[in-house]
């Protein structure tokens, strides 16, 4: 249930961001200008720390083999990010490559972990 509305906090504070990227085009964009990449960031930054960060770990847990699949969620972001850069805001791309490389990180560093831990076994 908490998963659940983790999952939902993010999509409206997505949903928001989408939003408020829309008004800043057409109404105020000093104004949204500011706004938007602050919502965002704590869209992101709720999604990326509890969420991802614990279904990988989980489905990564059971696995405990040598390749660990790259997931579709940085795909997606990059893919995101290049459209984006051309068609939208650039700070918001800026902020998304930059979620999408802490996912990568995070990742990494979590495959080492466990390769460690089955090492030790």
């Amino acid at each position: 249930m908490r998963t659940l509305g983790k999952w939902l906090l993010s999509f409206s504070l997505s949903a928001l961001v989408v939003a408020a990227t829309v008004f800043d085009y057409i109404y105020a964009y000093r104004l949204m200008a500011f706004i938007t990449p602050i919502l965002f960031l704590i869209s992101m930054t709720t999604l990326l720390s509890e969420t991802v960060f614990n279904s990988c770990y989980k489905t990564w847990k059971k696995m405990r083999r040598n390749s660990v699949p790259i997931p579709l969620v940085t795909a997606q972001r990059m893919f995101i990010t290049v459209l984006w850069i051309v068609y939208g805001h650039p700070v918001l791309a800026i902020l998304w490559l930059i979620t999408a490389f802490g996912d990568h990180l995070i990742r990494t560093n979590l495959k080492d972990t466990l390769l460690k831990e089955d090492d030790q076994q």
